[in-house]
């Protein structure tokens, strides 16, 4: 919709003082590192996707997280798409204080931070209390 409605470099007003819709391509890692190396991206996020989607299908680990991993292939994949559709990925959330990012990146993160959570609070000698 980013792509379709707002020509690049341009942003609109979403939400008052806190939130644009910024159209910015970024050819790099999170926070536009490593611009211009589309190739390894590709493959090392069709390797994490492969690889998270392989854990759940045979490690078959909490349902918790299933969610948690699910959030982190979905975000990756997210922008492995863009990047084999585009050659780099859209980002649009501009919150001006923060480098502009996409929903894929926010999926990417919150599932890393629910991860570190999982591990320290809810995994216990190996076995989880959740799910």
């Amino acid at each position: 919709m980013v792509a379709a409605y707002i020509a690049p470099g341009k942003s609109v007003e979403v939400l008052p003082g806190v939130v644009w819709f910024s159209h910015v391509f970024n050819r790099g890692a999170a926070f536009s590192i490593l611009q211009g190396q589309t190739l390894y991206f590709i493959i090392a996020a069709a390797v994490v996707v492969l690889g998270l989607i392989a854990y759940n299908l045979f490690a078959r680990p909490q349902p918790l997280l299933q969610l948690i991993t699910g959030l982190m292939a979905g975000g990756a994949l997210g922008n492995l798409v863009d990047r084999f559709r585009l050659g780099h990925v859209v980002d649009f959330i501009d919150l001006r204080f923060w480098p502009v990012f996409n929903l894929a990146d926010t999926a990417i993160v919150m599932g890393g931070m629910l991860l570190v959570i999982y591990f320290i609070w809810l995994d216990r000698d190996g076995q989880s209390d959740a799910g």
